[in-house]
């Protein structure tokens, strides 16, 4: 890592970031676009905890190094990189939350991906982070395997072997919880009245709640460059999610609102086509108008439900 501190061009970037201490969701993606987009991963040292823990849908990772490892190879297979309508949500207790739309071209090898291919990537990816004393607690970073994969050309099973290391028991949480549904007010206390309604359409399988619950023009975006239109659509969608995977269950493991959009950060169990798949991390974001959903972003990665 002292190569990277060395180099002229990252020095600068230290210099205007260093002092900074992060407080709200736009100065944390301050710093992941510039590791995104000029490779100033070494940023990640002065930002974040040396006990930093870093998960991805597919595994967890500990310490600043872990950090600027993964923040390398994000790099490395997408190349340049644009980000495009980026939403930001502070929270209460240091709690941030991202995403945008993001392009760029396939320009790396990799293990799990093939010989770099070139071409076009357009994705969803975004991250929440836990902000400790002005730098980064903990960190979940959403990238767009589906989106990735399918511009290598690359195989997605053998993606999700490539890239699932183990399987991620949340901390605290016992494994072996009683997995009956609640209602899904419960499982978030004090959740806003729609939230508890969005909840339920996956805790109590109720799609047909989406109605009043949306707006009609509503628009779900999700990975890999694919959108929803319509709250009818919308409902379609849940319905197809719930057809899938009939056992899903979900653990909402935090919250947050500013303004008119807010994100939640949760966990998903279920039966994929190879077997239990557990502790996924999703992150769902929405943009309210009047406590209806305007606008919905779903990060789940697909491909870490091929995981055996």
């Amino acid at each position: 890592m002292d190569h990277l501190r060395r180099s002229g061009h990252l020095a600068a970037d230290f210099r205007g970031t260093g002092g900074m201490s992060l407080g709200t969701a736009a100065q944390l993606f301050t710093v992941e676009q510039a590791a995104r987009q000029r490779a100033a991963c070494g940023l990640w040292i002065d930002h974040a905890l040396h006990t930093v823990t870093l998960e991805t849908p597919f595994a967890r990772d500990y310490g600043r190094d872990a950090l600027v490892t993964c923040a390398l190879a994000g790099a490395h297979l997408l190349s340049p990189v644009d980000f495009r309508d980026v939403w930001l949500v502070s929270g209460a207790d240091g709690h941030v939350a991202w995403s945008a739309l993001v392009s760029g071209s396939h320009a790396g090898s990799s293990a799990a991906f093939g010989p770099a291919s070139g071409r076009a990537v357009h994705a969803l990816g975004g991250g929440a982070a836990r902000l400790i004393g002005g730098r980064v607690g903990d960190l979940y970073w959403f990238d767009d395997t589906l989106a990735l994969t399918r511009a290598a050309g690359a195989d997605p099973q053998h993606v999700a072997d490539a890239l699932r290391l183990a399987e991620i028991t949340p901390l605290g949480l016992d494994p072996a919880m009683d997995q009956r549904p609640i209602a899904g007010a419960a499982l978030l206390p004090g959740a806003p009245g729609w939230l508890a309604a969005w909840l339920s359409v996956l805790v109590q399988k109720r799609p047909d709640q989406v109605e009043g619950l949306y707006a009609a023009p509503a628009t779900l975006t999700l990975t890999a460059g694919r959108s929803v239109a319509g709250a009818d659509a919308i409902a379609r969608h849940w319905l197809a999610l719930l057809l899938a995977l009939p056992d899903l269950r979900l653990w909402p493991e935090r919250f947050m609102l500013e303004g008119d959009r807010a994100a939640l950060l949760w966990r998903l169990s279920a039966t994929g086509p190879n077997g239990p798949v557990r502790n996924i991390p999703v992150l769902s974001m929405w943009q309210l108008e009047g406590g209806r959903i305007m606008a919905e972003r779903l990060l789940l990665d697909e491909v870490s439900l091929l995981a055996r």
